[in-house]
């Protein structure tokens, strides 16, 4: 039997596993999506520095999902909407889950956490932001997330189709 994974509040001592588990999931997630070169610049220093900014933000959410031997084994955040989506207040900024955990509940209980905790904080509807191609779109849908639109993103200098999905109520995150 597969031991239950636990969802807590990151802490500041948690920033180094999450950078590891970041860069992890990125090359798990997106090689064969993205260029290896792009792959390569999403370094461990480089995201340990992104989620110390991101857990000194007062405005941020982040959970870390845990192995009972505590070891981080996913990640998420969220907060107020970084751009202008019609209806929505707030979004789900980033999750990642080693694919090691996946299938064990990691990722539903991550959401479901940022959901509770956005709204706690007065938020309404979340939407997020992820590559087309990225197999995660089926998960955010059997979620609830909603489609809303497509657009062309950026990322160091190649264009990518990206799919925004939403939740009309964080609640049901």
């Amino acid at each position: 039997m597969i031991a239950a994974l636990t969802v807590r509040a990151a802490t500041l001592a948690d920033i180094p596993a999450m950078a590891e588990v970041h860069v992890r999931c990125w090359h798990e997630t997106y090689a064969g999506l993205i260029p290896n070169e792009h792959l390569g610049r999403r370094t461990v220093a480089y995201r340990t520095a992104q989620w110390n900014e991101a857990l000194r933000d007062r405005d941020q959410v982040v959970f870390v999902a845990c192995e009972s031997s505590g070891d981080i084994v996913g990640f998420a955040s969220g907060g107020p909407s970084s751009e202008p989506v019609e209806g929505f207040d707030a979004e789900l900024g980033a999750l990642y889950v080693l694919a090691a955990a996946h299938h064990r509940g990691a990722g539903r209980q991550l959401v479901h956490a940022i959901g509770g905790e956005l709204k706690s904080r007065g938020f309404h509807a979340a939407w997020v932001r992820v590559l087309t191609e990225n197999p995660a779109v089926e998960f955010y849908k059997k979620t609830g997330a909603e489609f809303i639109c497509d657009v062309e993103e950026d990322i160091d200098g190649c264009m990518y189709r990206e799919q925004f999905y939403g939740w009309r109520d964080v609640a049901a995150m």
